[in-house]
């Protein structure tokens, strides 16, 4: 499949207000997000839900990811918690949520 240039993949928001089926149609086809433009200036975006599971998945992945450096990094510095300091800590973002 050719690459689609930029015009393939936005999508003024009155044809998305008239067509929205074509644009969901389009993002599932191209598995490429639709960009919804407002006088010519990009505003939103419209993509195929398993994309976005995807995209989603793996920000997740790398959130972990970082966590885990973080943590071999604390490890390695010695910059490690006290059990119930984490305790105290993680019942308190409970409490306030």
């Amino acid at each position: 499949m050719p690459e689609p240039d930029a015009s393939d993949l936005s999508a003024p928001t009155l044809e998305v207000e008239e067509g929205l089926d074509a644009a969901l149609d389009r993002a599932k086809q191209t598995r490429l997000p639709v960009v919804l433009t407002r006088g010519g200036a990009p505003e939103g975006v419209v993509m195929d839900v398993d994309e976005y599971d995807r995209l989603v998945e793996r920000a997740e992945r790398a959130d972990l990811d970082e966590a885990i450096r973080r943590g071999d990094e604390a490890i390695a510095t010695g910059e490690l918690l006290e059990w119930e300091d984490v305790k105290r800590a993680m019942l308190e973002r409970i409490k306030a949520q």
